[in-house]
């Protein structure tokens, strides 16, 4: 029963003797391992448990047999040489004067490998945990840093509500390294000892720094208060605290803030009340005194010196002279001196602000005023005018060393030298005017003497300008009259050559019929036809000779000035728009190849328009005209004519509208259009696109001319080909 019982048990039980031979193993023991009973039974315990030597095993055996159990982990081989981790248990027995020992083996590699992981996990979260730990120390270091050079001091503070002690209701629970800088002791001293903070307060603040408190502990209100605070050398500061209150479960209103000297900038708003109240109401030299003074009072210095460049060197200054000398309890007399070797010159030299300490007076030894002065501070900056020429500067010295606040000292300096800047500037500017007073007085008698020669070329002056005017209208009407002038000589040509066809055609008919009816012979003999064969082809004749002058004389105008009108006058556009399409009406009727032109009306309300009416209408003219042609032109193109059902309904559309203090004129039509080549040019003089003899390329020039020199306004031309063109006129109302 013992046999079968541990043949059938899952751990493996092996038994050794005294000298460590196996001489019993279980089924498990021998299936785990791997070997057969007869080889298992030929071994011993240092074949299959590295752990075990002959060395080691009598060692072994003599403690078990005083222990006489023992247990532990270590390692099994198997037949195919795999490591097994194993918990061995030996129990040391003795069986009829014979002494063995029991090992009783259990597989752990899975539980091993359990804990090796759990180890190894447990080493990784180690290692995890130790970084996020020094992250967070570095960044509560980064924290503090931040905190320790942020200027003014950061602070938490906790008011109690239901305090043991009166006295001890407001504790602070961490201060910053700035409360050195803001109150004068130590983070630690306050954190230990609110009532630090009150000491400091100024008298005059404290309630109002506890009511503040306890309104923002009831309301929970963002906490805002500025006030005053008593330094531990008697000076006093200007401080704003700032913070956010919380409630904490303990019945504690937390305030997490900062307080800030704003020390500067109310030195800065007394300043600039003091700059305002001492020079607002004066002028000239008490203004400069006043302003000297002010400077003084404001900076704390003892001595101001205001003053303006006398003499200069190819633009850079050489001497000054004083417009305002202070001396701490009055003026001193107004002096001149040389700027090389004075402190003074460095301020001219760099054209900016210039700080001096208590070097000066071995920096600058032949400085008098320097050393005359015992002078250990000084700050200057130049006085511009507006367009940067330098015209002085202003210095403030003083005997002591003074508080580097630079940012006070720059702000109130450059208030004052802009101020004085303009004020010399306006004295300039008043003796310049008495200067151009008594030029203007001397002027005055010399244009009378010119005026008498100028009446005398006056009524020369009258003919020039009578016949510039006249050069004007007549470049005008030559220009209209071209248009017509050309269709006539265009079309002599052909009248003259038509008449020639019938005269020849009337001789073929007497020639071959010599005897005509009644009815003709009397009407031949009514119109006396030979006269008219012989006086029609010299009537021609004459008419191209004309033509052939007018076109001459037309040619010979246009060198001419263009039109002008003397006055503008008040002149209702839409009228000048309806006269010049009634003046077009026959081109803009129906031909064979297109329907009529139709005219679209979009007129805004626009009121009068002062303008040159009769160069306005000459405008509408040369773009309507052109207008016209371009359609014509389309239809020619297309080479099929325009019917009222098609798309290509031929029209313009007139629109104006106002347009803040202009009024625009749009004419619009949908003709062939134009590329952007011909409309980059399209108001150049003498350009045209039209066939010789049919356009001068002046009309839109002219318009151009007369639209922007003339009115002051724009003509805006878009176009594109097969698109149509679009002339924007804009001109004030």
């Amino acid at each position: 029963m013992l046999l079968f019982t541990l043949d059938h048990i899952t751990d493996m039980v092996i038994c050794l003797d005294k000298d460590a031979h196996i001489f019993y193993a279980n089924h498990a023991a021998i299936a785990k391992l791997g070997h057969n009973t007869d080889t298992l039974f030929n071994y011993s315990i240092y074949n299959i448990a590295p752990h075990f030597t002959c060395e080691t095993w009598p060692a072994f055996w003599a403690m078990l047999e005083q222990e006489t159990a023992f247990e532990m982990d270590s390692l099994l081989i198997t037949n195919h040489n795999d490591e097994m981790v194993v918990n061995m248990s030996f129990t040391y027995l003795i069986h009829e004067q014979h002494s063995y020992c029991c090992m009783i083996s259990r597989d752990i590699t899975a539980r091993q490998q359990i804990e090796v992981a759990i180890q190894d996990l447990n080493n990784e979260l180690t290692t995890v945990i130790g970084e996020q730990e020094q992250k967070l120390q570095d960044s509560e270091t980064r924290l503090l840093n931040l905190a320790d050079n942020i200027p003014g001091m950061i602070y938490q503070m906790c008011l109690d509500l239901n305090p043991a002690e009166d006295n001890q209701s407001l504790t602070f629970t961490y201060a910053s390294s700035g409360c050195m800088d803001v109150f004068g002791f130590f983070p630690e001293a306050l954190q230990a000892n609110s009532h630090l903070l009150f000491k400091r307060v100024h008298p005059d603040d404290v309630d109002e720094l506890r009511s503040s408190l306890l309104n923002s502990a009831r309301t929970f209100d963002p906490w805002n208060w500025e006030g005053r605070i008593i330094s531990a050398n008697g000076q006093i500061k200007w401080l704003q605290g700032r913070a956010q209150p919380s409630y904490e479960l303990d019945h504690q209103v937390v305030w997490d803030g900062v307080f800030i000297d704003v020390s500067s900038a109310k030195r800065r708003q007394q300043a600039l009340q003091c700059i305002v109240e001492s020079t607002t109401p004066q002028f000239g030299q008490t203004f400069v005194q006043s302003c000297a003074m002010a400077i003084a009072q404001s900076l704390q210095m003892q001595y101001v010196i205001i003053s303006e460049i006398v003499t200069t060197l190819d633009h850079e200054p050489l001497r000054v002279r004083t417009l305002a000398f202070w001396q701490g309890d009055q003026f001193g007399a107004d002096l001149e001196y040389d700027l090389f070797g004075t402190p003074c010159n460095q301020v001219f030299q760099t054209r900016a602000i210039y700080h001096g300490n208590q070097t000066l007076q071995s920096k600058f030894p032949e400085a008098e005023l320097i050393n005359k002065f015992d002078i250990s501070s000084y700050v200057g900056i130049p006085i511009p005018d507006p367009s940067g020429e330098l015209l002085g500067h202003i210095a403030v010295m003083d005997p002591h060393p003074i508080r580097r606040d630079s940012g006070l000292q720059d702000y109130v300096l450059q208030i004052f030298a802009t101020r004085v800047g303009t004020e010399i500037g306006r004295q300039r500017a008043t003796a310049a005017l008495r200067e151009s007073e008594t030029q203007l007085r001397q002027q005055t008698i010399e244009l009378e003497n010119a005026l008498r020669d100028v009446q005398q070329t006056h009524a020369k002056m009258l003919q020039s300008e009578k016949m510039s005017s006249l050069g004007e209208l007549v470049a005008g009407v030559a220009h209209e009259i071209n248009n017509p002038v050309s269709f006539i000589y265009g079309n002599v040509r052909h009248a003259h050559a038509y008449a020639q066809d019938l005269l020849d055609l009337i001789s073929l008919y007497r020639a071959h019929y010599p005897n005509p009816v009644v009815s003709i012979h009397d009407l031949l003999e009514e119109v006396d036809i030979d006269f008219v064969m012989e006086d029609l082809p010299k009537t021609l004749s004459s008419m191209k000779m004309g033509a052939d002058r007018i076109k001459q004389i037309v040619t010979s105008l246009r060198t001419f000035s263009r039109m002008d009108e003397s006055e503008k006058e008040p002149i209702n556009i839409h009228e000048g728009l309806d006269s010049t399409v009634m003046i077009l009406q026959n081109r803009l009727k129906a031909r064979s190849d297109r329907p009529e032109i139709r005219i679209h009306r979009e007129y805004g309300n626009v009121s009068l328009v002062k303008c040159y009416g009769g160069q306005l209408n000459q405008v509408f003219m040369n773009l309507l005209s052109n207008a016209i042609d371009a359609i014509d032109e389309g239809v020619v193109e297309s080479n099929q004519p325009c019917t009222t059902d098609s798309h290509r309904q031929p029209y313009i559309r007139l629109q104006t509208c106002p347009v803040d203090d202009y009024v625009k004129i749009h004419i619009v039509d949908n003709g062939v259009g134009m590329p952007e080549a011909v409309r980059s040019r399209l108001f150049t003089t003498f350009f045209t696109t039209k066939p010789v003899g049919k356009g001068t390329g002046m009309g839109l020039s002219i318009s151009h001319q007369i639209i922007t020199e003339k009115h002051g306004g724009t003509l805006e031309c878009f176009s594109s080909p097969g698109q149509g063109t679009e002339f924007i006129i804009t001109i004030p109302l």
